[in-house]
């Protein structure tokens, strides 16, 4: 089963996957578009490890829109060779007045995720782990730590439209675990998401809308699965919103003398 932690990483590498696509297109906006493409699929790949594809790759110089379509990332070897990320559609709408401040503020995000595909290996090492090796050089939501990418500095996202659909999880070590389901996430809308914060928490309702499909998809056979996997999504859940209160708690709780 995907853990909670797993779809964290999961969540956490996807939103730093895709503003580095988007902050590449900002800084290759001058750029024909075959050019910004191969850019990105270089970038891309050396960030993550894996072969990257990206089957178009449009700049709107008059409406500041950025489209990408058919994005798509290869498992290693190692872990099966086939698609870790399947997504269709990738389009922003940004400011080009805040831009040329130096401000990131985009105006719509719309994200269609097909298909996330995590893999364990036949020596229990899973794909989204191997990610950490290579650590991401775009920060979510702040902008771009890379001296070679431009000095944006985070405004806010007006409106972020999320599609997530399949999530797959194959394991060779214990192939038995297999799964596939649907995440059940169709333009899931967030407004005005403007600090790490509310990223945090468009994630974490993300992952619990998706965790409530799964239990109420009729996948689940028996009642002790049922039983076992409502009392994880229930744990998951308390965590989560704990999480989400501690910025409250902490302000509202009495200092001890």
């Amino acid at each position: 089963m995907l853990s909670s932690t797993v779809k964290k990483k999961i969540l956490r590498w996807l939103i730093c996957i895709v503003s580095a696509v988007i902050l590449l297109a900002l800084a290759g906006i001058l750029l024909l578009d075959t050019i910004a493409k191969s850019v990105a699929e270089r970038r891309v790949r050396a960030e993550t490890g894996m072969d990257t594809k990206i089957g178009k790759f449009s700049i709107g110089l008059r409406s500041a829109t950025i489209h990408i379509e058919n994005f798509v990332l290869k498992n290693p070897p190692e872990f099966g060779g086939e698609t870790f990320v399947e997504m269709p559609e990738l389009f922003v709408e940004y400011d080009r007045d805040a831009l040329r401040s130096g401000k990131l503020h985009l105006k719509l995000v719309r994200i269609n995720i097909n298909q996330v595909h995590v893999v364990e290996s036949k020596e229990g090492k899973k794909n989204v782990d191997e990610l950490q090796k290579h650590p991401a050089k775009s920060k979510a939501p702040g902008g771009s730590t890379n001296k070679s990418d431009p000095a944006f500095t985070f405004d806010a996202i007006d409106t972020l439209d999320v599609t997530l659909k399949t999530a797959r999880f194959t394991s060779f070590k214990n192939p038995d675990q297999n799964l596939e389901h649907d995440l059940g996430i169709r333009h899931e809308t967030f407004k005005n998401l403007k600090t790490e914060k509310d990223f945090q928490t468009a994630a974490a309702l993300l992952t619990l809308k998706a965790g409530a499909h799964f239990l109420l998809s009729g996948k689940l056979l028996n009642h002790v699965t049922l039983l076992k996997q409502g009392a994880n999504a229930g744990k998951e859940t308390k965590n989560v919103l704990e999480e989400l209160a501690e910025p409250v708690r902490t302000k509202t709780e009495p200092t001890n003398p």
